[in-house]
């Protein structure tokens, strides 16, 4: 049951009508505004009944709802993580929000509360709330992808974008243009959201190839669009053949200096000069600078023949350049004289730890019984000349190359008189061994 009340000058609560449901009672709240000029204070209060605690009757039609085609659903909903009883649905007021049931009552009164996608994922514990809320987004917001170009278009998507290495203004460059202009030779556009003077997310885009390459700024939503339309990413995928090689990039020289216009190009860098312009995919030039530029002058891995970027080239004491993963692969470090070898020098793992051969033969020793490699300090020399571990030497007290010494008496009263056989330790002091 649903009352309508006005509120009168003292504050009095006066009962007006009384309608089965929420829309009757508004129904006959707006009559009462049309008929008369007055400021009116009118509201609805419903009142229960004892039927209401087991009415069930609003699931039917909430349910009935999507059926309909009066509720459109949200991506999320047969995702186990999902709260059917919500019956959540994208908002018939404002798509950009979704629209739940919150509660049993809220149900019976037929309320809907309005809510924002991501706000709502996070209350119901989503595990991943930035790709369902950027799904959400591409299948219900008025979103557009838009294609730059032309050289100015790319600028000026650079410069009202997301922030990169490559968004800066023509200041930070040491070249006579903006780097980005480059990418207007044919193949590669950018693709992005938003408009020119503010871009909300950005990449670089193949389109004859349905490619498109890393993602700046608000990558679920156009990573989700650029994907609904067929699209593929290529960072990183070198190996399948989903990539920017064989695009090409203008050749511009640089009028403040040596080399070329070029931007730093995420993934593949490496370039071939064609001639009239660049192609991305070669060994002519790299293009791993921040600045703008390129030249011809570069190191390679001396091991792999890859290129190398400066800040990530190790150099071994013949000058010669390493990227990371040779050096590592053929490189150990010995814990004992804390120097690095390369793998032909030879080592010895001992405890988890590597050791140069050098030191490996001056402190370590193997048991010639057992085979296990022991530290100086734990190996002993029985008098047979055999270097024995600490397990392996108590084997032997009775062995007829081990002689004993004569026994010491104990003088502790609290101990009795045990025979005891002298050991010289490898690295010459004398321990004692209870047989």
């Amino acid at each position: 049951m649903f009352q309508v009340y006005e509120r009168d000058e003292d504050n009095e609560e006066i009962l007006l009508h009384e309608a089965e449901t929420p829309e009757a009672a508004k129904v006959f709240m707006q009559q009462l505004k049309y008929e008369t000029t007055m400021m009116r204070r009118l509201f609805i209060k419903r009142v229960a009944t004892s039927d209401d605690a087991t009415d069930d009757s609003w699931r039917y039609r909430e349910s009935h709802r999507f059926v309909s085609g009066e509720y459109k659903i949200v991506p999320w909903q047969c995702w186990p993580w999902a709260k059917p009883d919500h019956f959540c649905h994208v908002s018939t007021d404002d798509p950009s929000k979704i629209a739940y049931t919150a509660s049993a009552q809220h149900g019976r009164d037929d309320r809907q509360t309005r809510m924002r996608p991501g706000k709502y994922l996070t209350m119901i514990g989503c595990p991943d709330v930035a790709y369902w809320a950027a799904k959400y987004a591409a299948e219900n917001e008025n979103l557009e992808i838009k294609f730059a170009s032309t050289a100015d278009e790319i600028e000026q998507v650079y410069l009202n974008g997301p922030d990169s290495c490559m968004s800066k203004t023509l200041r930070h460059y040491c070249s006579h243009i903006h780097p980005v202009r480059v990418y207007a030779a044919g193949d590669l556009e950018i693709a992005y959201l938003g408009d020119f003077d503010n871009v909300t997310a950005r990449c670089v885009v193949w389109r004859a190839k349905k490619l498109y390459h890393r993602i700046y700024g608000d990558k679920g939503r156009l990573e989700n669009l650029l994907r609904a339309t067929g699209y593929e990413c290529s960072y990183r995928y070198d190996h399948n053949g989903k990539s920017l090689r064989g695009a090409r990039l203008l050749k511009i020289e640089n009028e403040k200096g040596d080399g070329y216009v070029m931007p730093y190009l995420d993934g593949q860098q490496g370039l071939e000069d064609c001639g009239e312009y660049f192609k991305i995919g070669g060994d002519d030039y790299v293009a791993c600078e921040t600045d703008g530029t390129i030249d011809g002058q570069h190191s390679t891995c001396c091991n792999c023949g890859d290129r190398l970027h400066e800040d990530e080239a190790v150099y071994d004491g013949d000058g010669d350049g390493w990227c990371a993963v040779c050096w590592e692969e053929n490189h150990f470090y010995c814990v004992n004289c804390q120097e690095i070898f390369h793998n032909d020098a030879g080592y010895t793992n001992f405890n988890d730890d590597t050791w140069c051969d050098n030191c490996a033969s001056e402190h370590l020793t193997e048991c010639e019984e057992c085979g296990e490699t022991c530290h100086n300090n734990d190996i002993y020399s029985g008098n047979d000349g055999v270097d024995y571990c600490g397990n392996c030497i108590a084997k032997h007290e009775d062995n007829e190359g081990i002689v004993p010494n004569p026994s010491p008496t104990i003088h502790d009263p609290l101990q009795i008189e045990l025979p005891l056989t002298t050991v010289q330790k490898y690295d010459g002091s004398t321990a004692w061994w209870m047989i």
